[in-house]
């Protein structure tokens, strides 16, 4: 019998078996596998039912938060612009996310600490492919989103903490590469989430102008550049997400008011 076949058997029927730490190890190993009914179909869903469903012994459940914050998992060959290595990344950010929802008892340190991998994390990564042929769904921006959409419902988040939520949405954005696949959707759920929370709109709202403030200083310096035009593409289709996302007037005219302008500082002159 192939060991996927094994592995499905195992973790949905008798878990935990004597020999559930040999199989955690292998799951590590396999988190980004290129296979997607692998990686995707059975590895991922089985962290999740053996996190939610109490099924690992503390060790085993930090071993796995551990192993996927290191330089081997959610920061492995971080900074390519291509590769395999990102499904990795990204499969250990999920992964984490559905530690993060389950384990509600957390001191701040812990919190801190995973919160700041994250926003680390959104920053440096540059492989922001969503589908791959053949290989399935890498999305690491919006696996980075899901994970901090679930720091944001933590027990442990602070109203304070918003700036460090919104400077790794922001780091999301400074890409070379464009959103192909409902990234910018997900990033807004963070959004949503803080507003949940109970951040201030005003917080977003000033957020906001400030990352057209940082648009505007990029395009000045390099207008219609390749770079300048995809960091732009992303920020704005972004915002447009946003707009739609959340039902608050001030907020909302905010953000048309810079769309309208973005459309006016780029096709103003195509029109006439």
């Amino acid at each position: 019998m192939k060991i996927k076949e094994r592995f499905k058997q195992v973790t949905m029927k008798e878990w935990p078996t004597e020999k559930g730490d040999e199989w955690i190890t292998w799951m590590l190993e396999h988190i980004g596998d290129v296979d997607p009914e692998l990686r995707d179909g059975c590895i991922y869903p089985a962290f999740g039912e053996l996190i939610h469903k109490d099924r690992l012994q503390n060790h085993q459940k930090n071993r796995i938060l551990e192993s996927c914050m290191s330089r081997s998992h959610l920061f492995y060959r971080l900074g390519e612009h291509e590769g395999d290595g990102v499904f990795t990344r990204s499969f250990s950010a999920l992964v984490i996310a559905e530690i993060v929802k389950h384990e509600q008892g957390w001191e701040r340190g812990q919190y801190e600490r995973v919160l700041n991998s994250c926003v680390e994390y959104l920053d440096k990564e540059q492989d922001v492919r969503g589908y791959v042929e053949n290989k399935g769904w890498a999305h690491s921006i919006a696996h980075g989103a899901d994970l901090l959409v679930a720091l944001v419902e933590h027990s442990q988040f602070r109203k304070d903490d918003a700036t460090l939520f919104l400077q790794a949405i922001r780091g999301a954005f400074w890409k070379e590469d464009v959103f192909t696949d409902d990234e910018e959707e997900r990033l807004s759920f963070v959004i949503e989430a803080l507003l949940k929370r109970d951040v201030a709109i005003s917080t977003v709202t000033k957020w906001v102008k400030e990352t057209f403030l940082s648009l505007e200083s990029l395009w000045n310096d390099a207008p219609f550049s390749i770079s300048a035009f995809r960091i732009r593409t992303n920020v704005l289709h972004f915002m447009k997400a946003l707009f739609f996302r959340v039902d608050m007037p001030d907020l909302q005219r905010t953000i048309k008011q810079y769309l309208e302008e973005w459309h006016k500082r780029v096709y103003q002159n195509l029109e006439n």
